[in-house]
């Protein structure tokens, strides 16, 4: 007994919780409302078995990440016709998140048999709005079903991702049925949702980029607070998505999702520009990205995702949750916290996305996703500075990944987005866009308009952890960092007030 006290004695001063433990990683800690990760405590499946709330959840929150996201199900929710009740397994989960200051995306799922059209559009919105009462304060967002071009699209047998195309077409040009059905089930949902909690955000869409891109022309309802989307980048790196606008995608779509590149800031943008145009929501919630540490092996597989590295998935992580920070995005959410642990094992590419590994050992990504969420906490996008950047070198792709027959390489810039942290001091977030190599970092001299005399440059690796303050010349505030060193993955560099003069 006495060993055992000793061993909490230690393990309390080592999370500097003075006694407290839930206090280091509970409602008590910082976290960041932009970030989150995606986790399966519904345990629909078999393989979601594992998934212990108890167990996890005090585990999420160390990652200081502000959100997870999971589902909560139409038929256990409503077992009768017209009768409702929340299952205790999910009141077990959604307790120990609140507990642990975690807000929750309840993505509100599955069919329900009870009914002749399994995704009736007014069953479902009633069940909605029970569920947005029921767990008022305890849910802090709703999302309407998840990845309707997979099942739900497969329900009606109209193709979808699992037997269709990636743009919600037939051959004949057309727009699916199951994507008009959709819309209709969203809006319905967003108008009960909102009848019942008004302050419930509603979100919805989810499908692949071009088949949101269709619904929104088809017309959201306003009350519909935000678009999700879920974009993957399969084989590329994480600046990259794999629909470039093309001559092909123009004939098969109609119109371009993203630039000739493929690039993910260019998907940002006209979602906001075509959301726009058609009255639709202003909101952007990234609900599943991530990257599959997997092992290639499987016999005769194609694979839809590249098998990453662990160390190219922590890297690409903080990529890309730095760009959705830069490009303000609502909320952008990992996939997932664990590995899923279907059949095929590590040959399995949907196994390999865990922020920890089955046995919840931590990869580098816990690390790296914990150090970046912590950082930039209280972050804002602004643009207070004038930075110019010299590369001494390219860093063209010569084997770039294929999609569908086009390349698509990694873009060859050196991205940088600009904040205000929580203390005023502006932040220059830089990496190199590349994939991953065998080559050292880049060079590139650095030149930061605009600061006052007399100020100091503190740069934080988001990989490491380290910190340095770099040697810099400084005159007619221009500050110039000679030959720095850029990796690809962000560091932070803060503009550090100057330290007072010693009387």
């Amino acid at each position: 007994m006495n060993f055992l006290r000793l061993v909490m004695c230690v393990w309390c001063v080592f999370l500097g919780c003075q006694g407290n433990v839930l206090a280091a990683d509970g409602a008590d800690s910082p976290k960041n409302e932009a970030m989150g990760v995606a986790t399966h405590f519904a345990r629909k499946e078999r393989w979601m078995s594992p998934w212990n709330p108890s167990l996890l959840i005090p585990q999420i929150a160390e990652l200081h990440v502000g959100w997870i996201r999971d589902e909560i199900m139409w038929s256990e929710v409503e077992p009768e016709l017209g009768v409702y009740r929340l299952p205790e397994k999910t009141r077990e989960w959604v307790d120990l998140a609140n507990a642990h200051g975690l807000k929750i995306i309840a993505c509100f799922s599955g069919q329900n048999p009870l009914y002749k059209d399994r995704f009736d559009p007014d069953a479902y919105a009633r069940a909605a709005a029970w569920l947005a009462r029921a767990l008022d304060g305890k849910i802090h967002a709703l999302e309407i079903l998840n990845e309707p071009m997979s099942y739900y699209a497969a329900y009606y047998g109209e193709g979808g991702m699992k037997g269709g195309n990636w743009w919600g077409l037939d051959n004949a040009g057309e727009v699916y049925p199951w994507v008009r059905r959709y819309v209709t089930l969203l809006n319905k949902a967003a108008d009960a949702i909102k009848a019942a909690n008004p302050q419930m955000p509603v979100i919805g869409l989810g499908s692949l980029s071009p088949i949101n891109f269709h619904q929104l022309k088809l017309g959201i309802s306003p009350r519909v607070d935000g678009i999700t989307d879920h974009p993957y980048s399969f084989r590329t790196a994480p600046e990259v998505i794999n629909f470039p606008d093309i001559i092909e995608f123009q004939k098969l779509h109609g119109f371009a999702v993203a630039d000739k590149e493929g690039s993910f800031v260019s998907l940002i943008e006209r979602y906001r520009e075509f959301s726009k145009q058609y009255n639709g929501p202003k909101q952007l919630w990234l609900t599943e990205w991530g990257h599959s540490t997997f092992r290639e092996g499987a016999a005769g597989e194609n694979y839809l995702y590249s098998a990453f590295s662990e160390e190219a998935q922590a890297r690409y992580t903080l990529r890309r949750f730095v760009e959705c920070l830069g490009m303000k995005i609502d909320v952008s959410i990992l996939y997932a916290f664990m590995d899923d642990q279907r059949e095929g094992g590590e040959f399995n590419c949907e196994n390999g996305f865990g922020v920890i590994r089955k046995d919840h050992s931590r990869k580098p990504v816990f690390a790296a996703v914990q150090r970046v969420a912590k950082a930039t906490i209280g972050f804002s996008r602004r643009d207070t500075l004038k930075v110019d950047i010299r590369p001494f070198s390219d860093r063209t792709e010569d084997r770039p990944p294929v999609w569908d027959g086009v390349s698509l390489p990694a873009l060859r810039q050196i991205r940088q987005y600009q904040f205000v942290d929580s203390r005023k001091r502006s932040v220059l977030a830089i990496w190199s866009c590349e994939r991953l190599s065998d080559l050292n970092d880049r060079t590139a001299d650095l030149e930061i308009s605009g600061v006052p005399e007399g100020v100091t440059l503190e740069i934080l690796d988001l990989m490491t952890g380290s910190v340095s303050v770099p040697k810099i010349s400084q005159k007619n505030g221009k500050i110039l960092l000679s030959k720095l060193r850029i990796p690809p993955y962000p560091l932070l560099i803060t503009v550090a007030s100057p330290h007072p003069s010693t009387p």
